[in-house]
């Protein structure tokens, strides 16, 4: 993944990603939940990915 000019590995777990991208955990979590996904599988991580975009 890139961050500004940074290159780095995707997050790999809740924690990690909401830290890295300064997410509201809860929130992040509930849209997991919701979506049943999992960091895992690389379709979950690109609607992770778009997510972090809105």
């Amino acid at each position: 993944m890139k961050k500004k000019s940074e290159f780095f590995k995707f997050p790999k777990n809740t924690t990690e990603f909401t830290t890295k991208f300064s997410l509201d955990q809860p929130e992040f979590e509930k849209f997991l939940k919701v979506n049943k996904l999992s960091f895992s599988k690389e379709g979950d991580m690109i609607k992770m990915i778009e997510f972090l975009n809105k």
